[in-house]
């Protein structure tokens, strides 16, 4: 989606408008309280509540619970005072996360929370009317421009041992009585593992399943599909102890063990997950295969020195990268350690769907303001995989007519235009609260700045932004505002009816009818099964995906290599409309892809100088010699071998190597990125201390602006060191010359623009990197009453003409296209 750089005129007028209309009093009679909901920075206020309708009782609470018949009866004005004085309540609640007992060290920025009922004449109560009032707090100073979101919703909704969300709860004592090793991977497999059938089957909670089954002779969950209950994998000895790391496994190769009944016995010291194999798992010179021993019980041994998660990638023996191309995780005892037994865990956080939704209010405090300007009754849940096990946990805010109203008609990002260009969007059916995901004890802008620098008219980006949130009147940290890939968002972005809308989430069913999954399957294995060098073939998927978008969309995650994203396990999204209108752009029909969810990447759990070298093409060309079991189970992955397939025809080919170099040259050009960055620190730093107080981590706290710049800093290294050296990965996957520097320029540019590979659009001189193998498309645009008079090509040869259109390949250091307007 488009962000305009500069906010209307009319802002405010708009402000006005959306929270007037989504504050239409239906009923006469609510309570109606003196003062609207905000910051006020004064000692105390006064408060009156009222009810039009004479001898209505009014009933009210201070705590979040919803207000009853035994609940304090209004009787006269009340004063509030700066609640920040008075101990923590619900921030003192334990038992968020396993293996820590982390309370702030400090009473947390507190509101007053006023929650008010009215009993009529007649017997009949009212809705609940909800109010935040933070007093003596000076909103400017304390969250500079940031704006607030405060969620108001019975405690118990939260915190309760039984129906509580946001705990560990009783589903965490089940799980400990009965522990299931996977934990909350509940969406990984899905459809795309080959072929479909790994989706379908219960890994524990790793697979389709969210409530996996803990039947203690398979710890591994349900059958697995033609897996054979995951004993080796799939094959029919995994438990005999002539062979204790498993069978074949079908058709995936080396995966070695991967488990098996007797997982835990002396003969196999390599834990739950056997050696988990690879092309050679028995072999004495590497017993630990593609994935290292991937862990076990004897993790810390001295026999076991790749740790819990074993080599965990390409190289498992390689003294100076164990971690292979996964990307440098330290997965224990360094720098950035990753809690594995947190994320296995299970607790009440792990709920999901509907029944996991509690309801509650929200009320939103614009950032150059001091009033809520838009207030609702909504839908609570929490958001994520891995990342609800973060004791700062995630929010999805829905809107349904069984609380207030279906959709929420206000702009809640500041600056967010529609994907059509169309203006701003003003209506939301849901957005998210993001704790900045694998990010979030990092440098907490992760994902934020990646899709910001990738935006684009091709693919969709999740617009985005800064918030301060509150809960039950308790500071509870920094969020992002994000967008909610569905239906509805696309009906929100395009004139298209959200009921004509079908959507992909990793693989699966996210928005239409149940038989319009077979469209995304026949689709994307069409082109991963056929011949794609064959143009026929190629003619038939460029009709079935947007071939543009797509080179773009996977040449992003080759930059970028997302360790959970599209060529990994997952996070991705793509949508169709069903029913193709011409009339509509971007209705024709085709497969549009969309990135959401990019922050494990960059090497965000290795050291500052580590996750930049990845190749994950390599991988995918199928050029690794050293992928041992895993490269079975990765090459299964339907978005590697749909892009595998497509890189087999010469056009598709051309496009994405254009597009990672514009990545490289264009989107994540290092000024570009500092710039983004620069800006992102401007506006957490001074949030940084308060947020650490309330969610650590503990070992940072009383350092915190040192550790936020710290990891700042490691982020932009990690991106510009992946800036260096993107181009020789591609040239030596693609076993290409070195890339040439081209100059592109016009004679004036007040009679024209010139426009690289179709996608950017410059009004002065560029220069970037390409390869002389690849064609560069170079159009000319010129302005109204102006024309294109010549190019001029310099050390370059130009191969196609069109119009206004030249492909030229850049044959040796000094390349330069000119054009001249007249």
């Amino acid at each position: 989606m488009k962000f305009r750089n500069t906010l209307f005129l009319l802002l405010n007028l708009a402000f006005a408008f959306s929270a007037k209309d989504n504050e239409e009093v239906e009923d006469p009679n609510l309570p109606q309280f003196s003062l609207a909901s905000g910051f006020y920075n004064q000692e105390s206020i006064e408060l009156e509540i009222s009810v039009p309708e004479p001898g209505a009782i009014i009933y009210y609470t201070l705590d979040g619970t919803i207000p009853n018949e035994t609940s304090s009866v209004y009787e006269a004005p009340f004063t509030l005072t700066n609640k920040s004085v008075d101990e923590n309540v619900i921030s003192n609640h334990l038992g968020i996360v396993p293996n820590s007992n982390f309370t702030p060290p400090v009473k947390v920025n507190k509101g007053n929370i006023i929650r008010a009922i009215a009993k009529l004449p007649s017997g009949e109560f009212t809705k609940v009317v909800s109010k935040s009032y933070f007093v003596g707090l000076d909103k400017t100073k304390l969250y500079q421009n940031v704006p607030i979101i405060s969620i108001i919703t019975e405690p118990d909704n939260l915190f309760d041992y039984e129906k509580g969300i946001y705990v560990l709860g009783k589903a965490y004592d089940e799980y400990l009585a009965n522990p299931n090793p996977f934990g909350n991977w509940g969406d990984w497999g899905n459809g795309d593992w080959g072929n479909g059938d790994w989706g379908n089957a219960d890994w524990g909670n790793f697979g389709g399943a969210e409530n996996p089954a803990n039947a203690t002779e398979n710890p591994f969950g349900g059958q697995g599909g033609n897996f054979g209950g995951f004993g080796g994998f799939g094959g029919q000895n995994a438990n005999a102890t002539e062979n204790p790391f498993g069978g074949q496994g079908g058709n995936f190769g080396g995966f070695g063990g991967f488990g098996g009944q007797n997982a835990n016995a002396t003969d196999n010291p390599f834990g739950g997950f056997g050696g988990f194999g690879g092309q050679n798992a028995n072999a004495t010179d590497n017993p630990f295969g593609g994935f290292g021993g991937f862990g076990g019980q004897n993790a810390n041994a001295t026999d076991n020195p790749f740790g819990g998660f074993g080599g965990f990638g390409q190289n498992a023996n390689n003294t100076e990268n164990p971690w292979g191309d996964w990307g440098n995780f330290t997965w224990g005892g360094g720098e950035g350690d990753f809690d594995w037994a947190a994320m296995f865990a299970q607790g009440n956080y792990n709920q999901k769907g509907k029944e996991a939704e509690r309801p509650a209010t929200i009320e939103y405090i614009p950032g150059n303001g001091n009033i809520v300007t838009f207030a609702q009754d909504i839908g609570l849940r929490l958001k994520g995989r891995s990342t609800r096990a973060n004791y700062q946990k995630s929010f999805h805010i829905h809107a349904r007519k069984d609380y207030s109203k279906k959709n929420m008609k206000y702009e809640l990002i500041d600056g967010n235009i529609r994907s059509d260009g169309q203006g701003p969007v003003t209506k939301y059916k849901s957005f998210n609260l993001r704790n900045a995901g694998n990010d979030s004890e990092n440098a907490k802008m992760r994902d934020i700045v990646i899709q910001e620098l990738i935006k684009n008219d091709y693919v969709e980006t999740q617009q985005n932004n800064f918030a301060i949130v509150f809960i039950d009147g308790e500071y509870w940290g920094i969020y992002d505002i994000y967008e909610e890939y569905d239906d509805n968002y696309i009906a929100n972005n395009y004139a298209i009816d959200n009921e004509n809308v079908i959507m992909i989430k990793e693989g699966q069913l996210e928005s239409g009818e149940e038989e319009d999954k077979k469209l995304f399957d026949e689709a994307f294995n069409f082109i991963a099964n056929n011949d794609m060098s064959v143009q026929e073939n190629y003619a038939q998927a460029a009709n079935l995906i947007d071939m543009q978008g797509f080179a773009l969309f996977t040449a992003f995650y080759t930059y970028v290599d997302v360790q959970d994203g599209f060529f990994r396990v997952g996070n991705y999204a793509a949508w169709r409309v069903r029913n193709p209108d011409p009339a509509v752009p971007k209705a024709d029909g085709k497969w549009r892809m969309m990135i959401y969810d990019t922050d494990l990447s960059f090497g965000i759990f290795g050291g500052a100088n580590d996750g930049f070298n990845s190749d994950v093409l390599r991988d995918i060309l199928g050029k690794n010699q050293n992928q041992g079991g895993f490269g079975g189970w990765f090459l299964q992955n339907i978005g590697v071998k749909v892009t595998a397939s497509l890189l087999k025809n010469p056009n598709f080919k051309n496009m994405f190597i254009n597009a990672v170099c514009d990545i490289k040259n264009i989107y994540y050009e290092p000024s570009r990125v500092n710039s983004v960055i620069n800006e992102k620190e401007s506006i957490l730093l001074p949030l940084v201390q308060e947020h650490y107080y309330r969610n650590g981590p503990a070992r940072a706290i009383d350092n915190a602006e040192e550790d936020f710049k710290n990891n700042v800093e490691k982020l932009r290294d990690q991106m510009q060191s992946r800036n260096g050296i993107i181009l020789s990965l591609i040239q030596e996957d693609f076993e290409l010359q070195a890339p040439i520097k081209v100059k592109v320029t016009a004679n004036n540019y007040r009679y024209g623009s010139m426009v690289i590979n179709g996608l950017n659009e410059f009004n002065k001189s560029y220069s970037g990197e390409y390869f002389k193998e690849n064609i560069l498309y170079i159009t000319a645009v010129p302005k109204r009453g102006r024309r294109l008079r010549s190019w001029d090509v310099l050390n370059g040869q130009m191969v196609y003409r069109r119009g206004n259109t030249i492909g030229i390949r850049p044959l040796r250091k000094g390349c330069s296209v000119k054009a001249s307007f007249y």
